[in-house]
Parts: C-alpha cells; sequence; structure tokens
C-alpha cells in the first residue's frame, strides 16, 4: 500500500505555479542583463578617461587596462562572468524548487516525500523515480541542457567555478556539447538584443568532441565563463524543461492498481514507513 494519498482537487496547480516560476525567470534574466550593462559602461568610461592620460609611445594597453581595474575596482571579464554564473545558479535553484512545488500538488502530504525537514527531496527521487516512472506522461528527465546547467551552478556553488579535475570539467564540454546550444546567433536572438557567440569556457575555451576535451589556447587554465548569450541560451533550455514537467504533473499519475508496484513508491514506503 502506498503511504501517501493522492490529491485530486489540486490538480490545476501546476500552471500557476509555472506562471510565478516563468516570471521569476524573466526578472533574473533582466537583471543580468542590465547588471553586464552597468559593468561595461563603467568600464568604457574609465577607458575613455584613461586614454586622455596616457602617452600611447610610452605606455601599452597593460598600462590603460591596470589603471581602468584599479578605478573600478573589478576585472570587466571577471565580473561579467561571475554574473553569468550568478544567474544561471539562481536559476537553476529556481527551477529545482519549481519542480518539488508542482509534483507536491498530487499528494495530500507532501512534507513526507518532497520535503525532507526543511530539505528539497533528493535528485534521485525528483527525476528518476517521480517524473520518469510515476506519472501518466513521464518527463525525459535526462534533458542536456538542464543536466549541463546543473553541472554549471554545482562547479560554482563547491567550487566557485573551478573544477577538482580537469576530467569534470570535460564532463561539462561534453553535456553542452550534446545539448547543441552553441552555434551562430538567429536573427531572433538579435532581435532581443544579443549579440556574439555563446561560450561556455571564456571566449577562447572549446570543447573538441574528437579529443573529447576542452581546449584552451596559450595554456590559459580552462574554467566555467558563460557569455551573454549562451547564458540566454541555458535559461531557454531551463525554462523549455519546467514547461515540460508542468505538462507531466498536469497528466496526472499512473494507476492506482500499480502505483504501490513502482520503485518510487517503494522507495518512499521504505524510506518514510
Amino acid at each position: 500500500m502506498f503511504s501517501v494519498v493522492l490529491s485530486e482537487e489540486r490538480r490545476g496547480e501546476p500552471r500557476l505555479i509555472l506562471a510565478d516560476f516563468e516570471a521569476e525567470l524573466g526578472s533574473i534574466e533582466a537583471e543580468y542583463r542590465l547588471t553586464i550593462r552597468s559593468f561595461e559602461a563603467a568600464f568604457n568610461q574609465s577607458l575613455e578617461r584613461a586614454e586622455l592620460s596616457f602617452n600611447p609611445e610610452h605606455h601599452d594597453w597593460g598600462d590603460v587596462y591596470y589603471e581602468v581595474q584599479k578605478e573600478i575596482g573589478f576585472a570587466i571579464d571577471d565580473a561579467v562572468a561571475h554574473a553569468g554564473m550568478s544567474a544561471l545558479s539562481r536559476s537553476m535553484f529556481l527551477a529545482e524548487v519549481t519542480m518539488a512545488r508542482m509534483a507536491a500538488t498530487v499528494f495530500t502530504d507532501p512534507t513526507a516525500i518532497v520535503y525532507d525537514g526543511d530539505r528539497l527531496w533528493t535528485r534521485k527521487l525528483e527525476g528518476a523515480f517521480y517524473y520518469k516512472r510515476f506519472l501518466r506522461e513521464p518527463l525525459r528527465t535526462r534533458d542536456a541542457v538542464f543536466e549541463a546547467v546543473r553541472e554549471l551552478r554545482d562547479l560554482y556553488a563547491h567550487g566557485y567555478g573551478r573544477p577538482v579535475t580537469l576530467a569534470r570539467l570535460d564532463y561539462l564540454g561534453m553535456r553542452l556539447h550534446q545539448a547543441g546550444v552553441a552555434g551562430e546567433i538567429t536573427e531572433e536572438e538579435q532581435q532581443l538584443g544579443y549579440e556574439g557567440e555563446a561560450f561556455f569556457f571564456g571566449p577562447h575555451g572549446t570543447y573538441s568532441a574528437s579529443e573529447r576535451a576542452v581546449t584552451t589556447p596559450w595554456g590559459l587554465p580552462p574554467s566555467p565563463h558563460v557569455s551573454p548569450l549562451g547564458v540566454h541560451r541555458l535559461l531557454r533550455g531551463i525554462r523549455q524543461h519546467v514547461t515540460r514537467a508542468a505538462r507531466a504533473v498536469e497528466s496526472g499519475v499512473i494507476d492506482d492498481s500499480v502505483i504501490g508496484e513502482t520503485r518510487f513508491a517503494r522507495l518512499v514506503w521504505g524510506d518514510y514507513k
């Protein structure tokens, strides 16, 4: 016997939760774009002042850049990189909370399953068991973009964006490569105000499918640094995944007669009986 009774009256809630998610995600991207524009404006203003005071016969770009960085108090590339990682991390946390909230709507007592004390359920319960096996229209949980952003977030949260091993960074590069989020900028993206290219390991870092590794020129250390266009595409992937999750929850759970036979039910029953 499954230990939690299903709630029929809350079936319309996933769409309301999804609407909240979409509004918040839109705010995150808008804040991110405003932040990097303010960084760039401060840099450019300081650069103009520095160029007027330096003699090109006696000073090179390194001197100018040093003075600019000293005046504004940060390195522009690092600031933009951290803004992107912060936006992606915040969006992933939001997505995980949203998927848990949507899943909770089908239970009369979600605290026993979705909320373990003050924490969300495990990724194993979320993906492999609930969204993949417990719903009438299951979600394809191994979404390449969603998993890649999760990996990026974990790198940032637990290592400030620096991988413990190059193998972990290479795995992330493979996930992003599989997600197909690189490629030329589209006309639609240009109309939204984006420019440049989508990169994920700095402007010079690329993933080589033949070498199965992230490569960088000049011996530069590879690290996650996602361009604004790359951030936009990853946020779009998060939005699409959570939207599919909402549809899966709305489809309802599998037949009562087989609920107790699912791995999700057996796992929860074993943990919480």
